[in-house]
């Protein structure tokens, strides 16, 4: 797993890539300010394949690349993790885990709290999965985004 960071001149803060066995599995723009038209601009031209990187960088003139490996913590998982309670359970469930399964459950987590949201705004009485059931059950591989 490799995370990337991108820098530049012309927008505030840094976007980071991550890729996990060379394919790219998230953009975060949380920690940078552009546009909607450069956030557009970029999704289209990033690189889907981390060998493309190189080119991109170069195509993309005046970016500033930066690779370091991507570690997640269970602190990571609890703090995108939409509900708090019986996070004492958590500890055995993750050690078990390999670290791209561990990757993907916080990738996941992020997802996941967004689909809370919109539950919670049809049904307000919604409240999420207790999170050791959530790791147990696999819910961090179905495709939060399109349910």
């Amino acid at each position: 797993m490799k995370k990337y960071l991108l820098s530049s001149p012309s927008f505030t803060g840094t976007i980071e890539l991550l890729y996990v066995d060379g394919e790219n599995v998230l953009v975060d723009f949380r920690n940078s300010v552009l546009s909607f038209k450069q956030k557009h601009w970029f999704l289209r031209n990033v690189a889907v394949l981390e060998i493309a990187i190189e080119e991109m960088v170069v195509a993309m003139k005046s970016v500033t690349c930066v690779q370091e490996d991507y570690v997640v913590s269970l602190d990571d998982f609890k703090r995108e993790y939409p509900y708090q309670r019986n996070s004492h359970l958590l500890p055995p469930i993750w050690e078990k885990l390999s670290k791209s399964v561990q990757v993907m459950c916080v990738v996941s987590a992020r997802k996941y709290r967004k689909w809370c949201e919109r539950e919670k705004q049809k049904n307000p009485n919604y409240t999420p999965k207790i999170a050791a059931g959530w790791l147990r059950e696999r819910q961090y591989i179905n495709d939060w985004d399109n349910l």
